[in-house]
């Protein structure tokens, strides 16, 4: 339907603020076939159409935005619904159990394992040296053997000048 209007009819429906009240000239609903889609410039999205769990991402090629959805990776599922996404974690954080089983069940040196190390440096509790510097010992002092990787002191156990038998945790 087509409709003409003169200047005069128009000037009748402008508010106190230079706004067209179109509510005085239309009536009804308006039917969505015949508008546009609003382009990106023009504060619109561009689109018109969505499947679910889509989203509109940046698009500095012809400053637009581009219809998307998230892709899963590794121990990752997501799952679409319409008007949500849903993301989950595969397996989570190991337990307590599994933290120790894991410890107990390692070789000695292992990375997550504690010994009892002389080191040729100084070294306060919390500090990290090379295996390099290193030798497996016992309460004694005595020692034989290289470790390898890094250390993490836990407290010392003999203070033998520059040499201390300590307990350290192999971190990496």
């Amino acid at each position: 339907m087509t409709q003409a209007f003169n200047l005069s009819q128009l000037a009748n429906g402008v508010n106190t603020s230079g706004q067209l009240n179109i509510a005085t000239y239309v009536t009804g609903t308006l039917p969505s076939a015949n508008l546009p889609t609003v382009p990106v410039d023009k504060g619109g999205t561009g689109q018109t159409t969505y499947t679910n769990g889509q989203l509109l991402i940046g698009n500095t090629t012809g400053n637009t935005l581009t219809k998307t959805t998230l892709t899963a990776g590794t121990n990752i599922t997501i799952t679409n619904g319409a008007g949500s996404i849903t993301i989950d974690a595969a397996g989570g954080s190991p337990t307590t159990a599994q933290v120790l089983s894991a410890t107990a069940g390692a070789s000695l040196g292992a990375v997550g394992t504690y010994a009892c190390v002389r080191a040729e440096t100084s070294a306060s509790p919390g500090s990290t040296a090379s295996a390099a510097v290193m030798q497996w010992a016992n309460t004694n002092g005595d020692f034989t053997g290289t470790p390898s990787g890094t250390w993490r002191v836990m407290g010392q156990t003999i203070n033998n000048g520059v040499q201390r038998t300590s307990v350290w945790l192999r971190i990496s």
